[in-house]
């Protein structure tokens, strides 16, 4: 009677471990389980490349994607002094890539600032208004690549600073990306315009200091 006993409940507990195999496994562990996050099969899976400098020739990164850009070119940058990454950007805005820059204040009146350079390039730039400083260095690329990192667009990050720069393919990241991109534009375009920053970029030779009106 015993053996029948045992017999039946190994084939009940065979029968709960089969019909829940795809779901659980049937091995108890008191050891907490990872957390997985669940994707479509048909996505496409993230490739994220990445550079050191100052021995990586990371530049040469940058200029290939913005020499390779067809739709547009979306930038937010702190210090921009790269004689080479502006002049890769203006001539994608000639050959009618769109390019719209947010930048931190400082480049206003920042020695070898390319800023001017770029606006008078015919490229949209407004200075990202924040109370402290705009610290970011992005590039949101044709909707399909996002460059970030620690890496300044200038010649100090390409030859002598330790940087890192990440290069990601990866459609919902570069959707979050361009999205706060967005934001922070409209908002800076709104107080750039009501203070006339922008007017002043332009007419006056000497960079201005904006006022910040937040």
């Amino acid at each position: 009677m015993l053996s029948f006993l045992k017999k039946k409940f190994s084939f009940s507990l065979l029968i709960i471990c089969f019909s829940g195999a795809l779901l659980n496994s049937c091995v108890v562990t008191n050891e907490p389980q990872p957390i997985v996050a669940v994707t479509s099969l048909t996505e496409e899976k993230p490739i994220i490349d990445v550079c050191f400098s100052p021995e990586g020739n990371c530049q040469s990164i940058i200029l290939s994607l913005i020499n390779n850009a067809k739709a547009e070119i979306l930038v937010q940058s702190y210090s921009f002094t790269s004689q080479n990454i502006a002049n890769a950007l203006i001539k994608a805005h000639q050959r009618g890539t769109k390019v719209e820059i947010l930048f931190d204040r400082s480049q206003l009146t920042a020695r070898h600032s390319q800023i001017h350079k770029m606006r008078k390039a015919g490229i949209e730039a407004f200075v990202d208004l924040v109370p402290g400083i705009a610290h970011n260095k992005v590039m949101i690329i044709d909707e399909e690549l996002v460059i970030t990192g620690s890496y300044n667009f200038t010649h100090a990050a390409e030859t002598r600073n330790a940087e890192n720069l990440l290069i990601i393919k990866d459609l919902p990241t570069v959707k979050v990306y361009k999205r706060n991109w967005e934001n922070r534009y409209q908002r800076a375009k709104d107080l750039n315009l009501q203070d006339g920053i922008t007017k002043k970029l332009i007419m006056h030779k000497k960079p201005i200091k904006p006022k910040l009106t937040l």
